[in-house]
């Protein structure tokens, strides 16, 4: 759907990790109104600490028409039903695409920093990520000169196949991500064992 955004969002609602992370990054804290509840859990949030006076809505719908921000942003597999009753109080939704790789991440960061008006900070935020892969890549190539092997499990023990943001940076790091290599797509919960 194509969304009109009227003038620069004041009042911004996210209902996703990733627009949590990026908000926090690209913009000012005071127009962010509330953020999912992924952004307070421990294992899985890296904003924990920044999060502090934002309030967590969740995914209630008449919470967050209540709240009346001028913007929520919402992945592309949030309920259809959800994005319906938002739209229909006149809120603006921004739904973006759940990015599956590196160049994914930059785009969402490009389209929230555009819609924001902050381009500048959408292009140091890359940049500082660009640096930070970088850096790793780097550090890889210095080992054994094996090809080192990870796997990534999160606190609900769901591990990142082919498809996902893991298994895009284990690629340019140069490391055999485990759950690609097994055959693993997207996401999947393992067991403790």
């Amino acid at each position: 759907n194509e969304v009109t955004i009227e003038s620069e969002p004041l009042s911004i609602s996210s209902m996703a990790l990733g627009s949590d992370e990026i908000l926090l990054s690209i913009a000012d804290k005071s127009s962010i109104r509330s953020l999912s509840p992924l952004a307070e859990m421990q294992g899985l949030s890296n904003i924990i600490d920044q999060i502090e006076g934002i309030e967590i809505l969740g995914t209630n719908s008449e919470m967050i028409i209540a709240a009346q921000p001028d913007l929520v942003i919402v992945t592309d597999f949030t309920d259809s039903n959800f994005i319906q009753q938002i739209k229909d109080a006149g809120i603006t939704v921004y739904a973006f695409k759940t990015p599956g790789s590196i160049e994914d991440v930059k785009e969402v960061i490009n389209d929230l920093a555009y819609i924001l008006n902050v381009e500048e900070k959408g292009a140091e935020l890359i940049n500082w990520m660009d640096q930070k892969l970088n850096a790793v890549k780097s550090a890889v190539g210095r080992l054994d000169g094996q090809v080192q092997k990870a796997l990534s499990l999160d606190s609900f023990y769901y591990t990142y196949g082919k498809g996902t943001t893991f298994d895009s940076i284990a690629s340019h790091a140069g490391v055999e991500n485990l759950a690609a290599s097994k055959g693993l797509e997207m996401w999947v919960q393992m067991s403790k064992e």
